[in-house]
């Protein structure tokens, strides 16, 4: 699935190359499609013809797992595509994650020579315990930024937690409500209640008057996209020269040090940043 970071090319600017990823090649839709790609070096040798259905069907679904891992993470995945544009994320956990990561490769290399299937169900039963245990985490972070809201008066009228790198037990919490963005640092150790850092504000980024000439129709679908693909969480980064960046990522889990962003241009596409 991964391939399309070289159909970034194929964007009419940056923007656009970098909404590629987790496109099209990670529907479920065309996962079938990419299975077959993914064996067709195989069906060039005619001793492995006789097993083409069972190789497709394997890559098939290790195709599949690709995409539900990736949706596990919060950057977003098109995994309903050409039905549905919508970026689907469940942030139980970080898009690096060693030890997930570590886990599928000790079963692999345990399972490998010489082959025992065995060691990789452990391996998979073990990766899906820890998302499991990532999914009640973040249900925890979840009950605890509501109630960090309730206690400021805080209507949230939407809010995500995402886990920080590395990490199911740290989390950056952020809601909207009115105008403003609110950013906190969020623990939530394995044993005993969540707790809280540092906390922040921001104005959310509103886009300017259909009136205001300085702001043009290529501003204004460029910020709209990239809106979209940030659910919604952009605002202007600090001490930048008016660069409009996704919010929910952050160097500090209850800061506002975003990680990227677009400086919109009249009559060009877009400049990632």
């Amino acid at each position: 699935p991964d391939v399309d970071v070289f159909f970034r090319s194929l964007g009419e600017g940056p923007l656009d190359g970098m909404l590629l990823h987790r496109h099209f090649t990670h529907s479920v839709f065309f996962a079938p499609v990419g299975a077959l790609v993914c064996v067709l070096p195989f069906l060039l040798r005619s001793d492995e013809r006789e097993r083409c259905r069972r190789l497709w069907s394997a890559a098939l679904l290790l195709y599949l797992v690709h995409l539900f891992m990736d949706v596990c993470t919060s950057y977003g995945t098109l995994l309903l595509w050409p039905f549905s544009s919508r970026r689907l994320a469940f942030d139980i956990i970080s898009i690096c994650d060693p030890i997930f990561m570590a886990i599928f490769f000790a079963g692999l290399v345990w399972s490998f020579r010489p082959t025992r299937p065995l060691a990789a169900v452990i391996a998979a039963l073990i990766a899906v315990g820890w998302l499991t245990m990532g999914w009640s985490q973040r249900d925890k972070a979840l009950e605890f930024q509501k109630q960090l809201a309730a206690e400021r008066g805080h209507v949230i009228t939407h809010g995500r937690v995402t886990p920080m790198l590395f990490s199911i037990t740290r989390w950056r919490s952020i809601y909207r409500t009115g105008d403003t963005l609110v950013a906190d640092s969020v623990e939530t150790p394995f044993f005993g209640p969540a707790g809280s850092g540092e906390s922040s504000t921001m104005p959310l980024f509103r886009m300017p008057s259909e009136g205001d000439p300085s702001f043009d129709a290529q501003m204004r679908a460029d910020v709209t996209k990239f809106s979209d693909f940030a659910d919604g969480f952009v605002a202007v980064a600090p001490g930048s020269n008016g660069i409009i960046s996704d919010m929910r990522y952050s160097l500090s889990a209850g800061a506002f040090r975003p990680l990227w962003g677009i400086r919109p241009r009249a009559g060009h596409p877009a400049e990632f940043v």
